[in-house]
């Protein structure tokens, strides 16, 4: 796939005048004064997994290269994002189980970009012990494992209800850049997740995650 991308960010006063404006804590930091980012992306995805939004097996992976140019300032700065999303499912215990692996990677490359356009960690889809953007440098990497349980399934008016629990391990961190250290003292957080799933396309979820920042819980429905 190839595709286009257009961001403007315009960074303005707060609506809290009693707090100091971000302007004042960071004026030298890239992108405090804003950006017209194009980006152009050429895609590689493979996918076999048996459905896109409630999958039980198969494999996805999504590898993409991304340049990107800043043209609000003087001189057009540019770089690379390169990102990896890899997912596995398997199914086991005649299909009352579903073991799921997640890995995904996130860098940046050449000039500097904006703050706002590097890769970040925390949240609901990468350590979900923390809040979103919790973690924010030049790489990323995280690990995703989980084991779906279902508990129950229900059939109402020729719809599947099901009732699954799901432990879960979140491994992650962020640095200046891709190397073996990335691996040394990583985020580990454990949680437990509830999902509720009305076939064939909605999902409803909580998860309880344990970090460095103490407990976290995200919910949603989708």
């Amino acid at each position: 796939m190839w595709s286009e991308r257009f961001h403007q960010v315009r960074v303005e006063d707060g609506i809290i005048k009693s707090l100091p404006e971000i302007q004042e804590g960071f004026p030298t930091i890239n992108g405090i004064d804003g950006a017209d980012i194009w980006g152009h992306r050429l895609t590689f995805r493979y996918d076999t997994r048996d459905r896109q939004l409630i999958s039980t097996q198969g494999t996805y992976l999504n590898v993409s290269v991304e340049w990107n140019q800043n043209f609000k300032q003087h001189a057009v700065k540019d770089w690379w994002r390169t990102t990896i999303d890899a997912r596995h499912l398997i199914p086991h215990f005649h299909n009352r189980l579903v073991f799921v692996s997640h890995a995904y990677a996130d860098t940046v490359n050449g000039e500097t970009p904006p703050f706002y356009e590097l890769p970040t960690l925390g949240g609901e889809n990468t350590l979900r012990a923390f809040g979103r953007s919790r973690f924010i440098d030049s790489a990323a990497l995280v690990i995703n494992l989980e084991e779906r349980v279902l508990i129950r399934q229900l059939k109402i008016f020729g719809y599947f209800l099901d009732f699954q629990v799901a432990p879960f391990l979140d491994v992650g961190r962020v640095g200046p850049h891709f190397e073996s250290n990335m691996f040394l003292k990583p985020q580990v957080n454990p949680g437990l997740g509830f999902r509720f799933l009305a076939h064939p396309n909605i999902l409803g979820r909580v998860d309880v995650a344990y970090g460095s920042d103490g407990p976290n819980v995200f919910a949603g429905l989708d």
